[in-house]
């Protein structure tokens, strides 16, 4: 899986191939090899290939255990070029508790392990079992001894419709020192497709002239990754810069060849080709000495983790011997680069790693003067630590803009809404009032809105939200309404700024276009604030906002306040909770609610376009049962899920901070501590750091509830499931 959303893909290996993870595949998707499928969120672990007669429709076919959705799979897979492609949804073949992994006899037995009782710590031998299932009916043939047996005679039971029986001939055979052995595997070999056995022999037999065709010349993607990757694990550098000189082919193959070779040798050549080539040509090459600029590092033994950066290209960038050289060069085509080339290289130095206030300050100055250039600038801002005020300037004409794309306006929210100044919520109501919804805009818009009302910043601006409100234009009113329906309610908020804010909408909400607009800037952020003002307003004399309000009750699922008589979460026992809320079905929208109250969002996620945090919540019911759902949000220590163990971290100043981590990158760790709040920390400031068995999620966090409002917030939690 991915270590962000946690998805779970099928892959098929060839050798050399690079799959991405965690370097390559988020950004960088075209330089490694695709997944055969991605399943979403899950817990995917061991493997088998099953081919056993005894399996009937069932065999011939790679089978992957799940211990988070408590089945082994069986996978329909077929030949596509040099790999496979999936053919149907995986099928449900053996179904238990937490499956780890299987295997398969020469008698069609298949053995499949649980991990039911365990943790991810150790817990004692104590725990799990192994089953084993065998198919009805059916008698297999009785088991040769195969140490007996002659060569002749395993020969001929090489030919078994047991796969298990077949390498156990062939493995004797060798033991022998009996050619025949190979005869099985040229079988296999001659069974393949012809794309897949180039595959194989550009990565054994194949010279570098004869890996130039696949090279530029094949259609199949995985045979012109493999041909890449042997260039350039051959430091093939001579043919490939050779090759540079010649007309009539693509050049990026090559390119991406040499890309990856890091010999003074190849930086010399691309840059003696930098003044012969076309300005096209010379993009290719100047992408290709961005990638050259840094190195991958060696593993210092601490820099990995179940959070890794996925950045890419490197994980470890570190500079070499020619990076100075690289840079000068970069810079110098920089400075003399037309405004669009100007901005392609920075977005390629941007995309290397190649942080540089002069790249920024750059394409700042271009964007002043060329509009085509303004969405690079936003973009640049919104990765930037700091905006400078010509960066303000850009972002004010950015939201002014009238052709402005959604992903420039999107950036220019979620960066204004980092910055507060006193121009930063006029222009965030402008930018937002033009994002319309949209199958392709909806990814930008949501980010851009949560940006908006999860940023305390706007708090100290409700005067301005104010006024916006009571202006005559909806499109802008709407998100001011937003604004202070978010302050009015934000936990832990300022409590000067929430007073003015519910003020303020206690105001709007005699006048009947205000309360129409409150309710549907309720459900446009899907806040339960004015839940109780809602339901009122069903029975509104004025008809068209009864209207809304009965829309916007069924779109949020609000349901009236109803006596809650059931006991408190704090004042039972364990079991006594166990029975009692496992078997009770609460209210999915007051679990919603509960999700707010408790904070649960402080540090877990349940959109996969969010930033993620904690352990992901959106496909957790796919993986916990309801009984283990609540166990792990009442007693969170008893099993920490993997990758959000408890770090704990004293710095050379002597300050201790403790929390998950969120992200670990070569030079800093990020972690996240009980109240949800994220800081970093230098390792090179780090005297000491080890693990708690404690979980970082406080233990009794639900004790103020009721039984009824648990039952919900799993009814919640496992709504969210697909």
């Amino acid at each position: 899986n991915d270590g962000g959303g946690w998805d779970v893909r099928m892959h098929h290996f060839t050798g050399m191939d690079d799959h991405g993870y965690p370097r390559l595949y988020k950004n960088f998707p075209d330089e490694c090899v695709q997944p055969l499928a991605d399943y979403g969120g899950g817990s995917g672990c061991g493997a088998v290939y099953v081919d056993e007669p005894g399996f009937g429709i069932w065999g011939n076919a790679p089978f992957t255990a799940d211990w988070g959705t408590g089945s082994l799979y069986r996978h329909s897979v077929s030949p596509r070029g040099a790999t496979f492609e999936e053919t149907a949804k995986p099928e449900s073949f053996i179904k238990m508790t937490r499956p780890t992994d299987a295997d398969v006899d020469g008698n069609s037995r298949v053995y499949c392990a649980s991990w039911r009782g365990a943790t991810f710590d150790w817990a004692g031998p104590d725990v799990g079992y192994i089953v084993c299932v065998k198919p009805k009916g059916f008698q297999p043939a009785p088991m040769p001894n195969f140490s007996k047996a002659t060569d002749n005679e395993l020969i001929e039971l090489m030919k078994s419709n047991s796969y298990r029986r077949r390498i156990e001939c062939q493995r004797e055979l060798m033991r022998r020192g009996n050619m025949a052995y190979l005869q099985l595997l040229e079988g296999a070999i001659a069974s393949r497709s012809d794309l897949r056995n180039v595959v194989s022999k550009l990565q054994t037999a194949s010279t570098d002239a004869e890996i130039f065709p696949a090279l530029l010349y094949s259609d199949d993607p995985v045979v012109v990754h493999t041909a890449i990757r042997c260039l350039a694990k051959r430091n093939a550098f001579a043919v490939c810069l050779d090759a540079l000189h010649k007309p009539g082919f693509d050049k990026a193959p090559i390119l991406r060849a040499l890309g990856m070779m890091h010999q003074r040798e190849v930086v010399d050549g691309l840059i003696a080709l930098l003044p012969q080539v076309p300005s096209d040509y010379r993009r290719e090459i100047l992408s290709t000495l961005c990638r050259l600029h840094f190195k991958e590092g060696p593993w210092k033994g601490d820099s990995w983790g179940t959070r890794p950066d996925t950045r890419g290209p490197y994980y470890q960038p570190e500079p070499w011997s020619e990076s100075n050289k690289i840079a000068a060069v970069l810079k110098k085509s920089l400075d003399s680069a037309t405004p669009d080339d100007a901005a392609y290289l920075i977005e390629t130095m941007q995309r290397n790693r190649m942080e540089s206030n002069d790249s920024l300050d750059r394409i700042l100055k271009l964007a002043q003067s060329n509009e085509q250039l303004l969405g690079t600038a936003i973009s640049q801002l919104a990765s930037a630590k700091d905006v400078p005020k010509e960066g303000m300037e850009l972002l004010l004409r950015a939201v002014n803009k009238e052709d402005a794309s959604t992903s420039m306006l999107s950036d220019a929210v979620m960066v204004l809404s980092r910055q507060g100044t006193t121009e930063s919520p006029a222009a965030i109501l402008t930018a937002l009032s033009k994002l319309k919804r949209g199958k392709e805009s909806n990814n930008d818009r949501n980010k851009a809105r949560d940006a908006f009302v999860n940023s305390a910043k706007m708090d100290a601006h409700v005067a301005t939200f104010e006024n916006a409100a009571r202006a005559s234009d909806p499109a802008v009113g709407i998100w001011a309404d937003a604004a202070l329906i978010a302050i009015a309610s934000r936990k832990n908020g300022s409590p000067e700024p929430q007073e003015l804010a519910r003020k303020a909408i206690d105001a709007a909400w005699q006048q009947p276009d205000r309360r129409e607009r409150l309710m549907l800037a309720s459900s446009e952020i899907g806040n339960h604030f004015l839940d109780g003002k809602i339901l009122q307003a069903v029975e509104d004399p004025d008809a068209a906002i009864a209207k809304t309000a009965k829309a916007v009750v069924k779109q949020m699922k609000i349901k009236p306040t109803v006596v809650d008589n059931s006991p408190k979460i704090g004042s039972m026992s364990p079991e006594d909770l166990v029975a009692k809320v496992v078997g009770t079905r609460g209210d999915v929208a007051l679990g919603k609610e509960i999700f707010a109250k408790a904070n649960c969002a402080a540090c877990h996620t349940v959109r996969q376009d969010e930033v993620q945090k904690g352990p992901y919540l959106g496909t957790i019911a796919k993986t916990y049962k309801r009984p283990d759902l609540m166990t792990a949000i009442l007693e969170p220590s008893k099993t920490i899920a993997q990758g959000f163990i408890t770090n704990l971290i004293l710095t050379k100043d002597g300050e201790l901070k403790s929390g998950f981590v969120t992200s670990e990158l070569t030079d800093h760790v990020t972690i996240r501590d009980q109240k949800g709040a994220e800081f970093f920390v230098m390792k090179e400031d780090i005297e000491e750091r080890k693990t708690s068995p404690t979980s970082v999620m406080p233990t009794g966090v639900m004790n103020e509830f009721s039984t009824h409002e648990l039952a919900s917030l799993l009814d919640y939690l496992e709504s969210l499931a697909p």
